[in-house]
């Protein structure tokens, strides 16, 4: 539906919010990296792979994947088979939920404990928690990533990072052609990684919904929003967070 309306001229794409755009990969703790530098590798993973002590068998590793039913346990589920995972002695752990896997770093980071397995950006959890993402050592190729590691049919997989996803802001044509000064606006705006997590995690410790988290962003934010704006447009926006 979005490629015809495309297509169509109905609507546009004008960039996108995130900077870095989606990120996905194989994370672990940056205590662990910061103790052992070889962790931020694949072949460092394997290497050291009786660190990460499966929750219910402690003769086994343990890999966190996605929970079931999303789409991201294929690709995981692939990308591990391709990176001989088993071999090394890890088996898959399925955390039943969002909550779940999100809960089983926090456990782990409360204790300081290893942690190996799947997450995204931007997400709070990793503006709360500092994760450090694994290099396979096998380079980035989309093409293959999309055709193979996302398929369940994907028999022999290859190692392959995951390549960046892209987000868009959608408008429609009508809005664009009348839009002026907020069209720039939106064309500008844009948040790296880092910034989002660290907002979300803020939003999430502070329960504070969508108004207060853009009344805290724009106070403590101040260097990153100005560059969207015209500096007649950051003043008058300046002199109106004063009011607040």
């Amino acid at each position: 539906a979005l490629d015809r309306g495309v297509e169509d001229k109905r609507l546009r794409l004008i960039g996108g919010p995130f900077a870095d755009g989606g990120v996905e990969g194989f994370w672990v703790p940056a205590y662990m990296v910061e103790k052992d530098p070889s962790l931020a590798t694949i072949a460092g993973i394997k290497k050291h792979a009786k660190l990460f002590v499966h929750p219910e068998d402690s003769g086994k590793s343990a890999f966190y994947t996605c929970p079931s039913g999303w789409n991201c346990q294929i690709s995981a589920g692939n990308i591990f088979r391709a990176l001989k995972l088993k071999q090394a002695g890890f088996e898959l752990v399925d955390p039943g939920s969002g909550a779940g896997l999100a809960g089983s770093i926090a456990k782990a980071y409360e204790r300081q404990q290893p942690w190996f397995g799947y997450y995204w950006a931007p997400t709070a959890v990793l503006g709360k928690y500092k994760m450090v993402k694994v290099d396979f050592d096998s380079g980035t190729d989309p093409e293959y990533f999309k055709s193979c590691l996302t398929q369940e049919t994907c028999l022999d997989p290859k190692p392959s990072m995951y390549p960046t996803s892209q987000v868009d802001t959608v408008i429609t044509e009508s809005f664009a052609n009348k839009a002026g000064d907020a069209l720039k606006y939106l064309q500008q705006r844009a948040l790296t990684n880092e910034q989002m997590n660290e907002l979300l995690a803020w939003m999430e410790e502070n329960q504070a919904d969508g108004e207060i988290a853009m009344e805290h962003f724009l106070t403590d934010y101040e260097s990153t929003w100005t560059a969207w704006f015209t500096p007649a447009q950051a003043t008058k926006l300046k002199k109106a967070l004063k009011n607040l």
